[in-house]
């Protein structure tokens, strides 16, 4: 997680329990230590929002939706119950997904450019 997430981890260790990541590279912190902390990091925190997923959102934001969702299939139903039922938001993407998208639209918008160029 460090490779990839460590500017996130650092902040959530920070954030959450007040532990400073540099301190396992200076032997006052374990690696377990941090590797158990890291592994019950809180919903909604900075890995959270890199990863994507549930771990994105905090458990009152998911209730929120839930409860949301549900006023939208009671409207459904009340409104004669066609097409098809409202769901639930779907959960964030992680950074690397956005950005794997943004470069897939980017490279499709320059394939377009170049055929239709002047």
């Amino acid at each position: 997680m460090c490779d990839n997430h460590g500017e996130a981890l650092e902040a959530d260790l920070q954030r959450y329990y007040q532990l400073d990541l540099a301190d396992m590279y200076r032997g006052i912190l374990s690696v377990r230590k941090v590797s158990v902390m890291a592994a019950h990091l809180p919903r909604g925190g900075a890995v959270g929002e890199r990863l994507g997923g549930a771990m994105a959102i905090t458990p009152e934001v998911e209730g929120s939706w839930l409860v949301e969702a549900a006023l939208y299939r009671v409207a459904h139903a009340e409104g004669g119950g066609k097409g098809k039922a409202p769901e639930m938001r779907d959960y964030p993407l992680g950074v690397a997904e956005m950005a794997e998208k943004q470069d897939y639209a980017v490279s499709r918008a320059e394939a377009f450019r170049r055929k239709h160029a002047k």
